[in-house]
């Protein structure tokens, strides 16, 4: 377990491995990359006990790489991501503590979790999916090639405005297989 922060470089997971940030850890401007077989993971960290949310700041997650937010974890995602992997938050909070940038043509998938604060921009165009089911309070500019999408049957995907400043949707925004999308202001 990694406790405390990693800046620059690069970090691989590989052959059935896993990186874990616990307890206020953080990565800050590195690559993540890996085989498809390993795991980077962002643990619990709530309750007695706990330093603080793990953060991860300026990151690029490579192709097929994965970052999962596990259940009872509280996150920060901070500065730009580039997120060609996928981003996975199962039922833990993530928080965006000011204005985050997302680049490349990656994914970020709720289970049930929440993704809070700030603003989410996807930057380039290119961003393919936010999907799932949860809730999404954060200022979202989704772009002409985004797609927002509740997908998980008799589940919803609740989008609400972070601030005044609300939400602009060039993109799609669906709700697919038995699901919903609830949108409402701030």
């Amino acid at each position: 377990r990694l406790s405390s922060t990693t800046s620059g470089g690069t970090v691989s997971v590989t052959d059935g491995s896993t990186l874990q940030l616990w307890n206020n850890a953080a990565l800050e401007s590195v690559v993540l990359v890996g085989d498809g077989t390993g795991a980077f993971q962002a643990t619990a960290n709530t309750g007695a006990g706990s330093l603080g949310p793990a953060r991860l700041g300026n990151v690029t997650l490579g192709a097929g790489v994965n970052f999962t937010m596990l259940p009872g974890n509280q996150t920060k995602l901070e500065g730009t991501i580039s997120d060609a992997g996928t981003i996975a938050i199962t039922s833990a909070n993530v928080s965006l503590p000011g204005s985050i940038a997302l680049t490349a043509s990656g994914a970020i998938s709720i289970a049930g979790g929440w993704l809070v604060g700030g603003s989410l921009t996807n930057t380039d165009n290119t961003l393919d999916v936010i999907s799932g089911y949860g809730s999404v309070a954060v200022d979202i500019t989704n772009e002409a090639a985004g797609t927002i999408e509740a997908n998980v049957a008799g589940e919803i995907l609740s989008l609400a405005a972070f601030s005044s400043s609300g939400s602009v949707n060039r993109g799609v925004i669906d709700a697919s297989n038995g699901s919903t999308v609830q949108l409402s202001g701030n």
